[in-house]
């Protein structure tokens, strides 16, 4: 099974003085932001999230990279394994930090690359706190070969997985998750009765490839990839990285029907804005209030 490289995402920022040498090696590695966004459907995406992004890409030094769709049908064209052209980019760089395109970064979030060792993949463990990716990641070990997975402390029933919104891969482990392409290969023509979890497309198989080479897996925490994971949306925006899969931080019932895109540009507004960033960071009852209403 795969080891956890930290569950403490603290114990390995960098802490002043004490900085190692290995440690000022890996701040001075060659790294890159890169995100999918794909189609003309998906402009206003785009132009909403690719400037926070990019600010965030310059501002740690790497570089910037949207991919275009590279495979072709090589996954029946399904545009969710695009993602996996983030592997093939450690032939070039040292460290890939990927983040989906549904996402808003604030203007204070880190270096990811110096907080996640260089042995590791950088990403957040859902599992810890939520079992609803479980159907998959079962169906993708039954599908692919079964191996010896990582299970959850809180519940042994319940297969260890991170979410792929945001990762941060190392060259060091290039050769294990080249894997992953082949095995998505499969995965995308896998067959069932129950095709529901295919849904997921590469998150599943970048798990299995994970847990199946024992990559130790840095556990990010849910501030730099704040989903519904924790079943808690009111207090994002204390999170450096703010995620809008699923649900996208909309709650039922509530009194105007907003479109996904349209609850990323309410938030986007707030997180531009100094003054409203830190009143939504201070109170977030109100935060609560704006979510019950749009």
């Amino acid at each position: 099974s795969s080891d956890v490289c930290s569950s403490d995402l603290q114990a390995s920022q960098p802490n002043n003085s004490a900085r190692t040498q290995n440690q000022r090696l890996e701040i001075a590695m060659k790294t890159a932001v890169a995100t999918v966004c794909i189609g003309a459907k998906n402009k206003p995406m785009r132009e909403l999230t690719f400037p926070t992004l990019i600010d965030y890409a310059e501002k740690i030094g790497a570089d910037f990279i949207s991919f275009a769709q590279g495979y072709g049908e090589r996954f029946l064209g399904v545009l969710n394994y695009e993602k996996l052209q983030a592997i093939e980019l450690l032939e070039k760089y040292d460290r890939v930090i990927y983040l989906d395109a549904d996402i808003l970064v604030s203007r204070e979030c880190p270096n990811l690359a110096e907080m996640v060792p260089s042995h590791c993949l950088g990403a957040f463990i859902a599992s810890r706190f939520s079992d609803l990716h479980n159907p998959t990641n079962l169906a993708i070990n039954k599908a692919l070969g079964e191996i010896e997975w990582r299970r959850e402390t809180r519940n042994p029933l319940i297969l260890e997985s991170f979410n792929s919104g945001v990762l941060v891969l190392s060259k060091e482990n290039a050769g294990a998750l080249k894997e992953a392409l082949p095995a998505a290969e499969r995965w995308c023509r896998h067959i069932s009765d129950d095709d529901s979890y295919l849904r997921l497309k590469d998150q599943p198989v970048l798990n299995y490839i994970a847990q199946k080479h024992a990559i130790p897996i840095h556990d990010i925490g849910y501030r730099f990839n704040h989903t519904n994971a924790r079943g808690s949306s009111a207090d994002r925006f204390t999170s450096h990285i703010i995620h809008y899969a699923g649900t996208s931080h909309r709650r039922e019932g509530r009194w105007i029907k907003t479109s996904k895109l349209t609850k990323m540009s309410i938030d986007a507004r707030i997180l531009a804005s100094r003054k409203l960033h830190r009143v939504a960071t201070q109170v977030p009852r109100l935060v609560r209030l704006l979510d019950s209403l749009v």
